[in-house]
């Protein structure tokens, strides 16, 4: 019952929500797609292992794991999202297997873990985005299955585990600053420093030293990781604040304690608070991080009537079985790292990797209570879950349009049906992020003839330009010519061009009725 209740909250209308694909998602179904058909990216590179796109390098788990689904059964949204949903789905039985073997006494503990998993927000949030963050948590958590498995059964099972963990590295940058010291933990703390265990972990680090050495050859690497992992290094709010505070000590004549106390070890402040942060109950039962592309923005990433439950269970695990609390702590002080390390802090889907530790917390209470007391708690929870459902699927996707690129599949849909009346399309990008993905997937763009009309000499593009006959923003390139069609952000830039042009022919609006695109003819 459990597994099919987790397979109906992630797969059930997987195309319709969330609302459109976010550029990262298209761009992913339609370089599987590209693959597929030619062997190349969208830059041109022949079966490439690191991606580039506007957020930065990707690795590459996530764009050949959707290549099978696209193959069969062609490009749309639901075929984008079906691996991950499926693999969210596998998660819940794996993550059982995993407390078995942590409370082989205890098998209430595994089905209360496995139920939480399956109804929890953030988990079900990500698995029906094409998120490499969770498709890395994913191939953790099986990896660490098998590991159990391999330890506690039969040793033929540290060759999936293997696989699994390392597969975890080459989905998502998040994982690097994780799984190896987890390993590391783990070998110490649940398997008394056991040679063969070793062995496994040396393995396991020697495959990921390919991925490593070929993503340090990239360009740019160090900005990307700067950008996107290192933002706590890179801030520049912070070295800004520490000259200030200097400035403030010279000025009162003691610059020798401004030098002191404040330089590069100030980082060190930033990176304790940033880590006391992940232990106020509020961000994971009541805000999150209110980014829209992490999960819902009116909630936390866990149901709220946890809280108590997961307070609960801290103290009754402080009482009956500190050894398993103090191994809890240390996994969750590992998993909020990736989170620690960036700016803003902390990060919803950086911090993926504790999502495991409360559950069992809270399971471990929930295993305890009296029958009376759970019928009473599951129907608040009942309540809980449908109001935070209710709100996900009828008010969210009123909220953050922009961020989910709502109105590019319309944009498309009226391209595909009119483009061909026009010799020239331009359209700009103040609205959303790299339109070009969103074009490219929607219009099911050929990938050979996509490649055609790119230079012939292969650079570092992080944004798609081009798209057959239409001209992502490069204003200083348009010109008014008769047959050019003109798209604007509706209410985002001053509509100077339009002044000069015909008519407008479409108004293309966000579900809320207000406008997104004006389109222009000349």
């Amino acid at each position: 019952m459990i597994l099919i209740l987790g397979f109906i909250l992630r797969c059930l209308l997987l195309d319709q929500y969330p609302v459109e694909l976010h550029s990262q998602e298209a761009l992913l179904g339609w370089r599987a797609k590209s693959i597929l058909e030619t062997g190349r990216d969208e830059t041109g590179r022949f079966l490439p292992v690191i991606f580039s796109s506007l957020e930065g390098y990707q690795l590459p788990l996530a764009s050949y794991l959707v290549i099978p689904s696209v193959g069969l059964f062609g490009l749309t949204p639901w075929v984008a999202r079906l691996p991950f949903a499926l693999i969210g789905v596998l998660v819940i039985p794996a993550f059982y297997g995993i407390i078995r073997f942590l409370f082989p006494k205890n098998k209430k503990i595994a089905l209360w873990s496995a139920f939480i998993i399956a109804i929890n927000p953030w988990a079900i949030y990500l698995s029906r985005n094409c998120s490499t963050t969770h498709l890395s948590f994913s191939m953790f958590l099986f990896g660490f299955y098998f590991l159990l498995l391999g330890e506690k059964e039969n040793s033929r099972f540290y060759w999936p585990a293997i696989s699994f963990l390392t597969l975890s590295l080459y989905a998502d940058k998040i994982t690097w600053f994780f799984v190896p010291f987890f390993l590391i933990f783990i070998w110490i703390y649940l398997f008394g420093k056991k040679r063969k265990m070793l062995v496994n972990i040396i393995f396991i680090l020697l495959l990921f030293l390919p991925l490593i050495l070929m993503y340090l050859k990239a360009p740019q690497v160090k900005t990307d990781l700067l950008a996107h992992d290192l933002t706590l290094i890179s801030e520049p709010a912070i070295k800004t604040g520490i000259n200030l505070m200097r400035g403030e000590n010279l000025q009162a004549g003691f610059s020798l304690l401004g030098r002191i106390f404040y330089n590069k070890l100030f980082y060190i402040q930033i990176f304790i608070a940033n880590f006391l942060r992940h232990f106020n109950p509020r961000f994971y039962f009541a805000s999150g991080d209110s980014n829209p592309l992490h999960g819902l923005t009116n909630f936390g990433p866990i149901l709220f009537l946890f809280l108590p439950i997961t307070l609960m269970g801290i103290w009754l695990m402080w009482k009956k079985h500190k050894k398993n609390l103090s191994f809890f702590t240390g996994w969750f002080c590992l998993a909020i790292l990736p989170s620690v390390l960036v700016l803003p802090s902390p990060d919803q889907t950086r911090a993926i990797f504790v999502l495991p530790v409360l559950a069992i917390i809270t399971a471990y209470c929930l295993s305890r209570m009296k029958k009376t007391y759970l019928i009473i708690f599951l129907l608040l929870l009942g309540f809980n879950f449908l109001f935070v459902l209710y709100d996900a699927y009828f008010k969210e996707p009123l909220r953050f349009q922009e961020e989910r690129q709502v109105g590019y599949h319309q944009l498309a849909q009226y391209l595909e049906a009119n483009g061909g009346s026009y010799q020239k399309i331009y359209l700009s990008d103040a609205y959303g992020a790299d339109p070009g993905p969103a074009l490219l997937f929607y219009l099911n763009y050929p990938p050979e003839q996509f490649q055609k009309d790119q230079p012939q000499t292969l650079f570092y593009r992080d944004w798609i330009d081009r798209v057959d006959k239409i001209l992502i923003n490069h204003k200083e390139l348009w010109q008014l010519k008769k047959g050019s069609l003109f798209i604007f952000a509706a209410g985002k830039e001053e509509l100077t061009w339009a002044k000069e042009i015909d008519e407008k022919i479409k108004t293309i609006n966000g579900f809320d009725g207000q406008p997104i695109f004006f389109i222009f003819k000349y």
